[in-house]
This record gives structure tokens, sequence and C-alpha cells, in this order.
């Protein structure tokens, strides 16, 4: 019944009962290997969270599922384009895991790795803005893990 889980609990107790893993040992099987998904497949990969409304506002939105295609892979960056006062905030699984805010993003740019606490996660949101700013997936494109 656990095959292909991705977490597991042990639930025990009675009076004076418990439960472990048998013998102390878990097998885990290997992921499959990473494969790259763009705005081809998932459209909202090829936008850009941006708004120019005010000093670290960040109102403008991606929101892209996996369900069907996988959960996100180590390895990703999100990319801050050319800003004013930006700020660039990152949910995963509905989950904040990166806020960020700066006083500017020079002409280049900025490429910031993507927080591990998204990696297996399903679902990504990327809220950008500030006097002029965005944030969005570096490349328009997305390391994930594929479902087995």
């Amino acid at each position: 019944a656990c095959v292909g889980a991705r977490t597991i609990e042990l639930l025990g107790g009675g009076y004076c009962g418990g439960c472990e893993i048998l013998a102390k040992q878990l097998r885990l099987d290997p992921l499959p290997p990473p494969v790259v998904v763009t705005s081809k497949e998932i459209p909202d990969l090829g936008r850009v969270a941006e708004s120019c409304d005010c000093e670290g506002c960040a109102h403008g939105q991606i929101f892209a599922s996996l369900v069907g295609w996988g959960t996100i892979a180590a390895g990703n960056n999100i990319f801050w384009e050319k800003s004013f006062a930006p700020r660039c905030v990152v949910y995963c699984d509905g989950l904040l895991a990166m806020d960020m805010q700066e006083r500017s993003v020079g002409q280049d740019g900025k490429v910031v790795p993507l927080a591990d606490a998204c990696v297996g996660a399903t679902t990504i949101q990327i809220n950008g803005g500030g006097y002029c700013g965005g944030c969005s997936i570096h490349n328009h494109q997305l390391a994930i893990t594929p479902e087995s």
C-alpha cells in the first residue's frame, strides 16, 4: 500500500504498544531522471509575474500545476527581470518558499536558485512586482521528476 508513496507516517499506541519499520530498514526506489518541461507543455511557464504598482508590491502572478506531469526537481532557478524596488514571492504546494526584496535589479537581471522546499511540489505560484518589476521561472523551463 505504500509503494510509490513520497511520505510515510507510523502511528502506534495502545497499552504500551507501538509500531516500527521492520528491521529498521526502508527500501527506497530511485527516482527517474529529471526531464525539462517548457511553456510548450505548460503555458504559464512562459509568463512573467510582473507589475508596476509600488515598492515591495508583488501583484503580478504566475501559477503552474504539474499534476499529471510530475513534481519539481532540484536545480531550478527563478529569474528576476531588470527592476526597481522589486519583490518576488514563491509558493510551492501553497506554502511560502521564498520572499525576496531588493533595492534594484540591474540590466542583465538576476538568477536565484529555487528554494529546496519546492523540490517534490506539484504546484508553483510566483508573485512579482515593484516599481515595475517581475520574476519568472528561469528560461521559462522547469526540471521535473516525471510521474512513474
